[in-house]
């Protein structure tokens, strides 16, 4: 047995040493992505949580051989790096908008101009259905508007 399988032997299966080995830190940026969420009133933390995040960090939606890794969205990041609410809440449109490209292989031109607009109107509403797109399989992604 090589001295790493042996190190990960001797190592108990409970706990934070459990959670690193899984990927603490995707876990950790996909909770401060929440908490950022929060903090802007624009999802509960909770339920956003229960929707961009699993044990091991971001969820990978898997339906019909339709996989998307939510880790994948660059508006996590965006999130993360966004200085207010309104940018926060922007950062959603372009990867709802290229989610629903995908989903009905009918590219929209004006989407993410339209996003831009309704997330101004009513930023809570609009972001969270946009976020309900991006986190979706695309047999989904209709129920959320």
């Amino acid at each position: 047995m090589s001295a790493l399988a042996v190190a990960f032997a001797t190592l108990p299966l409970s706990g934070s040493a459990c959670l690193s080995l899984l990927g603490d830190d995707e876990r950790e940026q996909c909770e401060q992505v929440c908490a950022k969420e929060a903090a802007c009133d624009l999802r509960g933390e909770a339920a956003c949580v229960a929707s961009l995040c699993d044990a091991e960090g971001f969820k990978v939606v898997d339906a019909d051989g339709d996989a998307h890794d939510l880790a994948a969205l660059d508006a996590n990041q965006c999130e993360q790096d966004a200085e207010d609410c309104a940018e926060l809440a922007l950062c959603a449109c372009p990867d709802a908008c290229a989610r629903v490209d995908e989903c009905t292989g009918d590219p929209d031109a004006t989407c993410v101009n339209t996003c831009e607009t309704l997330i101004e109107q009513a930023p809570a509403a609009a972001f969270q259905e946009n976020r309900c797109k991006m986190e979706s399989a695309c047999a989904d992604v209709p129920a959320c508007s």
